[in-house]
């Protein structure tokens, strides 16, 4: 059965540290236990970014200048942004079912369609495409999410709502509903289609909080609508029953 990972995409990529050539020192020469190293090195980070984006530097050209070492530890998902983080440990707990992504897989970057959006989505995508040469990864641009035109915002969720409604009827498709980034309120337009539709699919809402332990994946699936919660840690996982 092929995979689909739905990404809800933000702009955490701004308040991460996972970058060369902005700044020293290294990640790799950071001890993980150094925090006020590493909020040091955060804090430049963001400004160089945001110095980078006046510049007109392009995904394309960043995404290049990613320090793969965050990737490789799982101590060090704190430096990655959001929607990176929350892909390595799916995948880490994907390959520890022995359900390793494969060519038939798919991870599809929901994002919104201001100049932000499109940056740290685009640098997100290039990223994967070298990590994980074997899996299609594709952008989704959703137009029209905006919190300051109501009609617009709403118009744009209800277009999320049917757009997916309609993928995750298809025969054969698991789906991953991963909303650790993200607007919020697409986040909740999915989580409620993910129960609305898990008699009918394979839907399984995942969620990787920034406060909780960096290796930690929450996780829903639903049996026979009942909604079962757990979640997934190198150490360890659990599943709890729902009502």
């Amino acid at each position: 059965m092929s995979r689909i990972i739905l990404t809800t995409c933000g702009t955490s990529l701004y308040t991460s540290s996972c970058w060369e050539g902005l700044n020293d020192p290294p990640l790799s020469t950071i001890s993980i236990e150094d925090r006020k190293t590493l909020r040091k090195k955060q804090s430049k980070c963001e400004g160089a970014i945001a110095d980078a984006r006046r510049e007109g530097i392009t995904g394309e050209t960043f995404a290049k200048g990613f320090d793969p070492v965050s990737w490789k530890t799982l101590d060090r998902l704190r430096d990655l942004p959001a929607e990176l983080a929350s892909l390595r440990i799916i995948i880490e707990a994907l390959n520890s079912g022995n359900k390793k992504l494969n060519k038939n897989d798919k991870i599809i970057l929901l994002h919104s369609d201001n100049d932000d959006g499109n940056f740290c989505a685009e640098v997100v995508e290039k990223v994967l495409r070298e990590l994980l040469a074997d899996v299609k990864i594709e952008l989704d641009e959703v137009r029209g999410l905006d919190p300051k035109d109501p009609k617009g915002l709403v118009t744009a969720l209800q277009d999320i709502w049917t757009k997916y409604r309609n993928e995750v009827k298809r025969n054969g498709v698991e789906f991953i509903f991963n909303l650790t980034g993200g607007y919020k309120a697409t986040s909740m337009i999915l989580a409620a289609q993910a129960a609305v539709l898990s008699e009918a699919a394979n839907i399984t809402v995942a969620y990787l909080h920034e406060d909780a332990s960096p290796d930690i994946l929450f996780r829903i699936h639903w049996d026979n609508n009942i909604p079962r919660f757990g979640f997934w840690s190198k150490n360890s996982s659990g599943t709890l029953s729902g009502p």
